[in-house]
């Protein structure tokens, strides 16, 4: 069972010395996708064949993630809290060999975002990525705990939370409480489904 840390319903917000979290909003959506869009690209891509990567890609785009922000999804995103760190104006986001920049995302007078998670229906997890300088600090476990407690207060009656783990995240939804879910299984996909149950 995942501990509830949300605040009150509709005013989710939550901090720490070192991070803030709350809802994403639409000024958000180009730092968000320029963050996933490295993650996938430096350690999620190879894990998947061209066809699906191009897809994912496409899914990640800011286009996209405009396209459901509050259609039938919600999204959450964990700051940098302003007193940890001088953060930079602009970020420029580059392949993991170092020859190019992939992605630029403007990140104004905020904090930097370190991690968000996105929800389809109150009860799939879309998308959840980490900034790789600030996993291992319960970022993730902070994100799926209130995404869960967003979703139980939307659907009381819900039974359980859904993923399609990449085989990399895969040990990370174990330690979160999810198992495999052979049922929902696709046979082609390398990603593994996995369903968190719920009391």
């Amino acid at each position: 069972m995942i501990e509830n840390l949300s605040a009150e319903p509709n005013q989710f917000e939550l901090k720490s010395m070192m991070f803030s979290y709350c809802e994403m909003q639409e000024a958000d959506i180009p730092e968000v996708s320029g963050m996933v869009m490295r993650l996938f690209h430096n350690y999620i891509a190879d894990d998947f064949p061209a066809r699906s990567r191009t897809g994912i890609r496409q899914y990640l785009s800011a286009q996209a993630l405009y396209a459901r922000h509050n259609f039938h999804h919600f999204a959450l995103v964990c700051r940098l809290n302003s007193s940890a760190s001088i953060w930079p104006q602009t970020k420029s986001y580059t392949d993991s060999s170092g020859t190019g920049v992939l992605w630029h995302a403007s990140v104004s007078d905020s904090p930097p975002i370190v991690g968000v998670i996105e929800v389809r229906e109150h009860r799939h997890i879309s998308l959840l990525f980490v900034d790789d300088a600030h996993q291992r600090r319960g970022i993730g476990r902070a994100l799926v705990a209130n995404a869960v407690a967003r979703c139980r207060r939307k659907r009381p009656g819900l039974t359980e939370i859904t993923v399609r783990a990449a085989p990399g995240a895969v040990p990370v939804y174990a330690r979160l409480g999810f198992h495999p879910d052979r049922a929902r299984d696709e046979d082609d996909s390398p990603a593994l489904a996995m369903r968190l149950g719920l009391s």
